[in-house]
């Protein structure tokens, strides 16, 4: 995660979703997690305490899309949304995302997370990410549950 945009003050909210042992990361150790990646941050502690929330409901791309959606509707905000996320999910976040804000403006802000994909791996994440297209536009007729988990009747009123 790089952080130095809410540092510069051009992001003044960050949005975290996903955060469970799964996506490893861990509120608890944000900080220390992500200090290397940020070194130029004079106050690092100060920074996540200010301006991030957490999501950890979500365990899937469709999920963390509709857990933003939820947040972006309860903070009522409006513009475009800046998406940072792993190169290697970007394509598929961004669908994902758009599918849950129709209309919004996606920014997407790809980080880096290791190296390229290559062989099989990189078919696999092609395949994930042309499913999450259509299913992103379709209405679930079943599965509804499988996919969206806590965010299949909507925003869960104990975010």
């Amino acid at each position: 995660m790089d952080l130095r945009l809410a540092d510069a003050g051009v992001v003044p909210r960050l949005y975290i979703s996903g955060v469970n042992g799964n996506a490893g990361i861990d509120p608890d150790h944000f900080v220390e997690q992500f200090s290397m990646r940020n070194p130029d941050i004079a106050d690092l502690r100060r920074l996540v305490a200010g301006c991030v929330e957490w999501g950890e409901r979500a365990d899937n791309t469709f999920q963390n899309a509709q857990d933003t959606k939820c947040w972006v509707d309860r903070r009522g905000l409006t513009g475009p949304l800046l998406l940072i996320t792993s190169r290697r999910t970007l394509a598929r976040a961004t669908a994902a995302l758009s599918g849950a804000l129709p209309g919004r403006v996606i920014v997407p802000y790809p980080v880096e997370d290791g190296p390229p994909e290559v062989g099989r791996n990189r078919m696999r994440k092609y395949l994930k990410y042309l499913v999450t297209i259509v299913a992103a536009r379709l209405p679930l007729a079943v599965g509804a549950q499988r996919v969206y988990g806590p965010f299949a009747e909507g925003c869960p009123s104990t975010l």
